[in-house]
This record gives C-alpha cells, structure tokens and sequence, in this order.
C-alpha cells in the first residue's frame, strides 16, 4: 500500500463537488535540512529549486509518474532508507526495493490517484520546496522536498519529509516499515539503546509486528499498552501507537495525542498533529499558539489561516473567524475551504443576502454556476432553499 494520502482537491481548478467542509485534521510538523550550495549565482540556485518544485507539482497534478521517476533519486532514497536502520536492517531494505518499478509504485502510487493534486507554495530559505497537497475533504499534507545533485548534475529530490508523520519518507520506508514487519534485537537497541532494551522488549514487537500484519489492530495496540511510560514515550513509540489508536477508535487516539503533548508539546515537530487534539479537547488558545508557531517558522499560507479561522470558529468568535478566511482568500483567491468555512458560518447565523454574495463570487472565481438540486438535495441548506434570497438567485 501506497504510504501517501490518496485524495485531494485542486485548489486551482474548481471541484465537480460542493460541499461544506468538516473540520480538518491537519498534521504538520516542522524539519531542519542542511543546505547544499550550487557552484553559481543564488538567482539560478533559486530557479534551480524552484524549477525542481513546479516539475513536482505537473507531475502530481499531470498524473505523470514517469515524468515523477525522472525527478526522484530512487538509488539517494534506498541509501538514507538504508542510514536510518540497523546494519541488519539493511537486508530487510534490500528486499523491499529489489523490484524498483515496484518499489516506486509502492512509496508513490497514491499521489497519482484521480484527485490528487500538488500547490508548491515557497523555499524555505533558499533550498527547501514547501509544497502542500490539498484533499477534497477540506485536510491537507504538507511536503518538505529534500534535494542534492544526482549522477546526471541535475538537482533532484532525494528524499521527502511528510508533515504528517513527523519525519524524512526514507525513515517510514526503513526504519518505521521495519519495527512493524522484522523487527530484531539490533534495531531495537538501535532505536531504544542499550540500557533500555532486554530481550521482552523484542518478543513484545514481534508479537505486535504479527498482529498488525493480520490487520489485528486492536490486539495489536493493547499488547504495545503493557510497555511501561518510561519505554512508551520515546516519541517513535509515541508515533507507533498514534497510528496503532487511530485503527481502535478516537478516545485511544486521543489519549496517544494527550502522551505525545505530554512529552513533547513544545517541541515544533509536534505542533501540526497536536492542533486536531487541543481542538477535540477544546484547548483554543494552545491550538492557535501552535499554528502561530508554525507560520512564524515558515512563513503563512491559506491553508494555515484558514485553520485559524476554524479555532475562532470553534470558539464561536464569528467575527474572527470571518477576518481569518477572508485573509486566507486574500492571499489565496482559489483556496475553496475558505469559502465554505464561510459558507457554513453564513448559513448558520441564517445570513442569507452574505450568503448568496458569496456563491456569486465563487462562480465568479471557479468559472461554474450553481444548480438548485446542488441544495435541494443536502439537509443543511433545507432553511436556505426556503429564503427569499435563495429563490431570488437561484429559480
């Protein structure tokens, strides 16, 4: 299975689906990559990268894996796979990229899924393409492409750091992919430490390794709860049983994001995934100082301004709320979850003239008109429909 999200929405193009929006989990988390400098001019390094990021995003939003596999260093990939495990996990990496096609299609097939798309927003610094995959739904991925220079001299990417997870794709092809399938004693000191490992550490893993791989989660995560908090809030530990919780249900899911802001709340790389938890636990004020932490880090964009539009509209401030979407808008006129977070707010304060303001302006924007049976036949709009403003725009 691919280890990239499947779905998402074309923030330029408009959707064939009108909808109003959940409130999104976002998972983001931060990195730090060393820079690597081109013997020439800072403007061609800059057009190099950035060259690199819009090649990225035609391919995702083309469809077009070869044109993908022209642009990944697959031989740099399977090495940092191979730096991120034990020396006998090197075999377990050999055997999980002996067939390359295979491989490729593995670790990227569902970003080439119907409705996937791309938006390269910026460099961080000078060397790193931000780029932010949005779905349909309403959530997001943000992507940290990793670059160096492959055989050819030509700037290619080498690796990939998904926000999602927290960590480089090279990590989760090896060393994460390996503690869930072969995990042995010398990855487990590896990871853990001498001090910390002994032998039913081991049989502990196998046991939930065997588990997982019957699809026996549930199972799986009540054996991995018998490790003592010393041993699970090492934050891979922490990682495994988050993505264990989110297969039982949403209280242990929670409870893995309480461990997680326990130990490392005010860590960076834990600010994206912890905002869905301060949400679900209503702790406003730390979800918006999480997404604050992450502008100021990387700069905003719509989508994280319109996350902050959902936190003051969680907190029933409409008016901040509005002034956060209307932002977003400002900076992105296409991102279409500004508009029905908007759209939601208007038809529950029963706003209609506003309302209808703003589908006019979506048409507008996406090119597209309205039809009556788009509302008719969705519950939420059953008040709107019966409105002088509705009959009024739409006959």
């Amino acid at each position: 299975m691919s280890i990239f999200l499947s779905a998402h929405y074309n923030a330029n193009k408009r959707s064939n689906k009108f909808f109003p929006l959940p409130f999104y989990t976002l998972l983001f988390i931060s990195i730090l990559i060393p820079g690597w400098l081109v013997e020439h001019s800072y403007a061609d390094e800059v057009n190099a990268y950035e060259g690199l990021a819009i090649e990225f995003e035609d391919a995702i939003n083309n469809n077009n894996i070869e044109q993908f596999s022209k642009i990944i260093d697959v031989d740099a990939l399977i090495m940092r796979m191979e730096n991120s495990v034990s020396k006998e996990g090197k075999e377990f990496v050999d055997a999980l990229t002996k067939d390359r096609d295979a491989f490729l299609g593995a670790a990227f097939g569902s970003l080439f899924q119907q409705g996937i798309d791309a938006f390269y927003l910026r460099l961080i610094e000078k060397d790193k393409p931000f780029v932010r995959i949005v779905l349909p739904e309403g959530g997001y991925e943000y992507l940290i492409l990793k670059t160096g220079v492959g055989d050819s001299g030509k700037l290619v990417i080498v690796d990939i750091y998904r926000l999602s997870t927290g960590r480089d794709l090279s990590v989760t092809l090896g060393l994460f992919s390996q503690l869930f399938s072969a995990p042995n004693e010398s990855m487990l000191r590896h990871v853990f430490g001498n001090d910390n490992f002994d032998i039913g550490l081991l049989d502990l893993f196998h046991e939930v390794a065997l588990l997982k791989r019957k699809g026996k989660h549930k199972q799986a995560y009540k054996i991995f709860q018998k490790l003592p908090e010393n041993i699970r809030k090492n934050r891979l530990l922490i990682d495994v049983a988050i993505q264990l919780a989110s297969m039982v249900g949403q209280d242990e899911y929670q409870k893995q994001l309480s461990l997680l802001d326990k130990y490392y709340g005010s860590d960076l790389s834990a600010s994206f995934i912890l905002i869905d938890h301060h949400l679900y636990t209503e702790k406003y004020d730390k979800a918006e100082t999480s997404v604050d932490r992450l502008i100021k880090e990387f700069g905003t964009d719509a989508g994280l301004l319109n996350l902050k539009a959902s936190i003051y509209h969680s907190k029933n401030d409409f008016d901040g709320a509005k002034s956060y979407a209307l932002s977003a808008l400002k900076l992105e006129p296409y991102f279409e979850g500004s508009y029905w977070l908007l759209a939601s707010m208007y038809t529950d304060e029963k706003k209609y003239v506003e309302l209808v303001e703003l589908f006019m302006e979506m048409e507008l924007a996406y090119e597209f008109s309205f039809t009556k049976d788009e509302f008719v036949s969705d519950e939420y709009y059953s008040e709107f429909i019966q409105s002088k403003e509705f009959s009024s725009w739409i006959n």
